[in-house]
């Protein structure tokens, strides 16, 4: 539970605090500096999110399948509200990233306990 609300404090914090406090202490003052940011993280930094956060489930509850969509959830959200994008590019992205690292990590799991068993 705690992993959970980690994982979403840090949501929020990235894709509503980060743009907003972009937006609003850099705000085109620096020819653009703030439409970089918000580039780099649209393509390094939500996408390095959503693989981490699906490498870090556990899946013992089945509930913890939700927490890359309610996290995409929020993207969205925050993304409507605060830029007025309507991008579902970013959101299918998203969590294909999170759901491919779910899928790499149980595969590298199911493989070892293979191999272990095999020895």
């Amino acid at each position: 539970m705690k992993q959970t609300i980690r994982i979403l404090i840090i949501a929020v914090l990235l894709f509503l605090a980060l743009p907003i406090m972009v937006i609003e202490l850099i705000g085109g003052q620096f020819n653009h500096l703030d439409f970089g940011i918000i580039i780099i993280a649209l393509l390094v930094l939500y996408p390095t999110f959503f693989a981490v956060v699906g490498w870090r489930l556990a899946f013992k509850n089945r509930m913890k399948w939700l927490i890359p969509i309610i996290c995409v959830a929020i993207f969205f959200i925050s993304a409507k509200l605060i830029y007025g994008m309507n991008e579902w590019f970013y959101v299918a992205e998203y969590l294909i990233i999170a759901y491919l690292s779910i899928f790499i990590r149980l595969l590298i799991k199911h493989l070892r306990q293979k191999k272990s068993l095999s020895d």
